[in-house]
């Protein structure tokens, strides 16, 4: 495969990921967090796609639920790896304002390979998996990439390993059972489809994972129990850029297990 450059925006090849026939390129944010493909519905319907369904989006910003039409496209090109009928989701909703990207891709598109992400050199790489028994275990839950993380003096819970995510967030009841963290509001939080309701920073907590942490900066708490309840798995948090950031991780996905290799 060829490699990503410009982090996080998907770029397998100089043409990007193409949609439609005749395919046309476009920016899409590279999101281990998101269950599949999700784009701005204006530049979808340039690209062909076709709506066969609506469906109900959980856990975003605003009131948490969003009708998001859902059909597909006849192809869908990223590097040397085309699928046909492609399945995705689209919103009215503006991903990035600034226009950087029109969408993101969740990793479970490349599931059956090994996948390196370098979010360090901003590089994707994709080969067979090394079935290598270590890594810790992650589990997929309705999309989503959870593996077991915990805050600093908190249990040990069900984090969403979220390259999607520039910091870490916790839930906002497992927060308050941390002792001492001092939870100040209110605190600005954007996600899909606006403003997270009753975000709170998070004064003193930190986000660790296979001994990395989030470093010393206030994290956001955040309601998540719609998401939890919808999936059926109890949310403790995300683990976002400032711990995953800056480094290579190695996912692999036939043995569902994932790996800091720096």
């Amino acid at each position: 495969m060829k490699p990503l450059d410009d982090w996080p925006r998907v770029k397998l090849s100089a043409r990007g990921v193409e949609l439609g026939e005749p395919p046309r390129s476009v920016r899409l944010l590279l999101d281990t967090g998101s269950p599949g493909l999700f784009l701005v519905s204006r530049l979808a319907r340039k690209r062909g796609f076709e709506p066969l369904s609506q469906e109900t989006s959980f856990g975003g910003g605003g009131d948490q639920r969003h009708k998001d039409p859902r059909g597909r496209f006849s192809r869908v090109a990223i590097g040397d790896i085309v699928y046909r009928d492609a399945l995705a989701t689209t919103t009215e909703h503006e991903f990035d304002e600034t226009g950087r990207y029109q969408g993101v891709l969740g990793l479970g598109i490349f599931e059956g390979y090994g996948v390196e992400i370098d979010l360090q050199r901003g590089r994707l790489l994709l080969a067979r998996s090394e079935g290598r028994k270590d890594g810790m275990r992650f589990w997929t839950v309705s999309g989503q990439m959870l593996v077991e993380a915990r805050a600093q003096d908190g249990q040990p819970g069900l984090f969403l390993f979220d390259t999607g995510a520039s910091v870490s967030v916790l839930d906002l009841g497992y927060a308050k059972g941390i002792p001492g963290l001092d939870l100040r509001q209110p605190a600005s939080l954007w996600s899909y489809g606006g403003p997270l309701a009753e975000a709170r920073l998070a004064v003193g907590a930190r986000v660790v994972l296979a001994g990395l942490d989030s470093g010393a900066g206030a994290l956001r708490a955040v309601d998540l129990s719609v998401r939890s309840r919808v999936s059926g798995v109890q949310l403790d948090g995300f683990v976002g850029l400032d711990v995953l950031g800056g480094r290579r991780w190695y996912v692999d996905w036939p043995r569902r297990t994932v790996r800091p290799l720096d």
